[in-house]
């Protein structure tokens, strides 16, 4: 081990560290004084007094002087010392100067081979390779107290080496043998590989792997990055690159890859669908990135666990400066996404197929459109193509570019595109990397999700990415070994290599249960849970449902295995073949598959409640939802406020006297100024009161000002306009900001952080022409009361008489759809399988005070 080439050095010797710069300084800084002395005395003891022997000879002199003094600093004397104060001082200060530089020179040799012995000692350390913006990230996720080796090229590795005193920081090649040698490789628990060439990176690898086997430590996890996804994919797939012995454990991560799936794991697309009021899901992507095409596949992946799934195929509107480029990139990345799918150009639209003699049914709904390379943003008459009403469709919008300014700087102008054409009132989430510019997204003070810029893929969000895959792999693991406890194992067709222990399964087996556990939200979703922060856990089967449901439960979960099978390349054929990726069940309904196959779809479900169940007291983030609809007359007096605020709460205690456990509460309201509102916040304070969590889910179809115009005609003077009175002041509706802060500013009670709105907005339609078009607002109130309706286990209702019909979208009319089902027209908001029953009514009579 040559002390050339090991450059380790702990943090009080490294070239930035403050103590030590200022010793080098000081010392170079003492004999250049000096040394500067000496020539100056000894110049003066050469020349003397003569001016004639100073002119004839000065430069024989001054060399003569340069010398002695050179002669001074190395070895503290010269030949004819001048006697003189100039010359003392100059041997004392070079004496020190020559002291120092010895010390510190040894002190540099003997810490240099102390941390080299001490990265020798290593075990169980982590080997970081690497260390550019990923990197830097990543180290702030690790420990300081854990035992660090840093490899790069550039010098620039000595500032990042200073977070802690385990961490050694190695400036080398990490294709060189002897680099990892002295990084203790062989004895590392994990190396990370970041760098970012891809070529480069598997050729680090192969170093690595060259110097663990070597090693007597029985794995060494050894995480590759790749920015090529299509190539990250093959590895992985691969087992001589995953697997090629006991001793290691390859993976190779894709950086888009992982920011998809953290940004699907905190935002289920078919919660998402449902809280913005739609029939489908439909997904918006603007920018043609690795990361926008990763989003779309797993959006695709997941589209069958949903509420809608019985509305179709989910649809995506792909806007991309090359929409050629796009095709073919699709193409070769998932040919099978291109089955249905339309490309949109100024000559007209073309529809492409990826395989035109392939029957399989399409798995989405394509269109991709051209947009400016310049602007990256679409016109305003695109909007209109896309979302052409008279119900609102898109369910989320995804906006990437290639550098994170560009990206922001999309969102916010699609933000205000949008706004002022009333359409895509969807959240936008975009791809952003860095904090800076994520600093410029304002959000806004509403909770709308429809004026929500949602950052995603940040890099302290992806940068733990080794426990991110350690957690992965160990929560595919238990699902797979949660699987095996349930099944009854039954020898069908293409079981048998499922049923192997873990490390003995085929890499594709093992990435079907990676997905699995990355359906898992979506799946729980479509069970009717809602998911709190935190780990995946439980305290009761999240699928005891009735046999109905659980037979239409499995057979999304068919349609999924279906999907994942397809957009992983396998073909329909009479005859299963694994190595040609052909399937005899691929396009088998649901229905005419073997017992023995639908029982295996039964058993995942099962695996998939034995995999979350929680061990021992600790809190679920897994609960039941109970939907409540607060609704009701605006027209409320001070003595139906008292029965609003007795009798609401005895809507919970009903659920215990019926032995219900409550976990969770949605609470859906209009939260129109009056009854919806006091009954929200009443309902509010007695969940706080019994510790339930909640949130609040305002339904919208009419524009902010009109509702509160319409409620200052109806609310008689003195009349309650919330738990806490009155509005303050009859010109609400002239204040912006009132109107747009509606849901946070008008009821202080309703403080609920999980609060947001469902839009069931007509797309396009403007204050003006839905205060002119009445049957346009009867149509929009009567679409709310469907949604309360077919989405609510109780309704709360304040009305007077319920065999008085009432109005188009009143209150009574919500309150009779609830007994008698609702009309055909307004049928949109839920799959009938997942009903689980009518809404139970609750009818509050209005008191006057007289």
């Amino acid at each position: 081990m040559t002390m050339e080439s090991l450059q380790v050095v702990r943090r009080r010797i490294r070239d930035g560290d403050p103590l030590r710069r200022r010793l080098i300084l000081l010392t170079i800084a003492t004999a250049a004084i000096g040394t500067l002395l000496g020539f100056m005395a000894y110049l003066s003891h050469s020349i003397g007094d003569d001016p004639e022997q100073a002119s004839a000879g000065l430069w024989k002199h001054v060399l003569g002087a340069a010398s002695d003094a050179l002669a001074l600093l190395v070895f503290e004397t010269a030949g004819d010392a001048p006697e003189s104060i100039t010359f003392s001082i100059a041997r004392l200060l070079t004496s020190v100067a020559s002291v120092g530089g010895v010390l510190l020179f040894a002190w540099d040799r003997i810490a240099q081979s102390w941390w080299a012995t001490t990265v020798s000692l290593l075990s169980d350390h982590t080997v970081v390779i690497g260390i550019g913006k990923r990197g830097r990230a990543l180290l702030r996720t690790i420990s300081p107290d854990e035992p660090l080796v840093l490899i790069d090229r550039s010098d620039d590795i000595w500032p990042v080496a200073t977070r802690s005193s385990r961490t050694y920081a190695i400036v080398g090649d990490a294709k060189n043998a002897e680099t990892l040698v002295n990084a203790n490789v062989a004895n590392a628990r994990t190396v990370l590989i970041l760098g970012g060439d891809d070529d480069e990176n598997l050729a680090i690898r192969r170093a690595v792997m060259d110097q663990t086997t070597r090693s007597r430590r029985q794995r060494t996890r050894i995480i590759v990055r790749i920015d090529n996804p299509s190539l990250a994919r093959s590895l992985n797939a691969e087992r001589r690159f995953t697997d090629p012995d006991t001793r290691h454990r390859v993976v190779a991560f894709n950086e888009d890859r992982l920011a998809v799936l953290r940004m699907f794991e905190s935002h289920v697309m078919g919660e998402l669908a449902e809280l913005r009021g739609l029939r489908r899901q439909h997904l918006v992507v603007v920018g043609h990135t690795g990361f926008a095409l990763e989003a779309m596949e797993h959006f695709v992946r997941l589209s069958p666990y949903k509420d809608f799934s019985d509305f179709g195929i989910p649809r995506i509107d792909m806007l991309s400066a090359n929409p050629d480029a796009t095709r073919r990139r699709l193409a070769a990345m998932r040919p099978a996404m291109l089955a249905k799918s339309c490309i949109h150009a100024d000559s007209g639209t073309v529809e492409w197929s990826a395989d035109e003699s392939s029957d399989a049914p399409a798995l989405v709904d394509l269109h991709i459109w051209p947009i400016d390379e310049q602007s990256n943003l679409p016109e305003a008459a695109r909007l209109r193509q896309i979302e052409p009403g008279p119900a609102p469709s898109v369910t989320a919008i995804l906006v990437s570019a290639e550098d994170d300014s560009h990206a922001v700087a999309t969102a916010l102008r699609l933000r205000s595109l949008k706004r002022s054409e009333n359409r895509w009132s969807a959240p936008i989430f975009v791809r952003a990397q860095n904090d800076v510019a994520v600093s410029f997204v304002q959000q806004p003070p509403t909770r709308a999700l429809a004026d929500r810029i949602i950052p995603v893929g940040l890099i302290q969000e992806i940068a733990s990415l080794d426990e991110y895959v350690e957690v992965r792999d160990a929560q595919a693991r238990q699902f797979h070994e949660a699987w095996h406890r349930a099944t009854d194992k039954i020898q069908d067709r293409g079981a048998r290599s499922t049923l192997a222990d873990w490390q003995d399964l085929p890499n594709t087996v093992k990435a079907r249960n990676r997905r699995a556990v990355d359906h898992l939200p979506s799946k729980l979703y479509s069970a009717g849970n809602v998911i709190l922060p935190g780990a995946l856990t439980a305290n009761r089967d999240v699928f005891a449902l009735e046999q109905e449901q659980i037979d239409a439960l499995a057979m999304l979960e068919h349609q999924a295995w279906e999907t994942d099978l397809r957009l992983d390349g396998w073909r329909q054929a009479r005859v299963r073949n694994d190595a040609t990726r052909h399937h005899d069940l691929l396009g088998t309904p649901y229905s005419a598959l073997p017992p023995a196959i639908r029982h295996h779809d039964n058993e995942q479900l099962q695996a998939a409640a034995a995999f979350v169940l929680a061990k021992g007291t600790a809190r679920p983030t897994i609960v039941r939802e109970t939907r409540i609809a607060v609704i009701g007359h605006i027209e409320v007096s001070e003595a139906s406020k008292r029965r609003l605020i007795q009798e609401i709460p005895d809507v919970l205690n009903a659920f215990g006297r019926r032995g219900e456990t409550i976990e969770f509460v949605s609470i859906l309201t209009p939260l129109a100024p009056g009854a919806d509102t006091i009954g929200s916040e009443v309902l509010i304070e007695a969940l706080e009161t019994r510790d339930i969590p909640y949130r609040l889910i305002v339904v919208e179809a009419q524009p902010r000002h009109a509702m509160l115009h319409f409620a200052l005609e109806c609310v008689p003077q003195g009349g309650i306009w919330s738990l806490y009175g009155p509005p303050r002041t009859a010109d609400i509706v002239e204040d912006l900001r009132a109107v747009a802060n509606y849901q946070d500013g008008l009821a202080p009670f309703l403080k609920s952080g999980s609060s947001t709105t469902v839009d069931l907005q007509q797309p396009g339609v403007t204050l003006d022409t839905w205060m002119s078009d009445k049957t346009m607002r009867a149509d929009a109130l009567r679409r709310v009361n469907a949604y309360l309706v077919q989405r609510a286990d109780v309704i709360v209702g304040l009305v007077r008489d319920l065999r008085d019909p009432g109005g188009d979208g009143g209150t009574r009319e919500a309150l009779n759809w609830a007994k008698e089902g609702v009309p055909k027209e307004f049928d949109h908001y839920g799959a009938e399988w997942m009903r689980r029953r009518k809404p139970e009514i609750r009818t509050i009579t209005p008191v006057d005070d007289s």
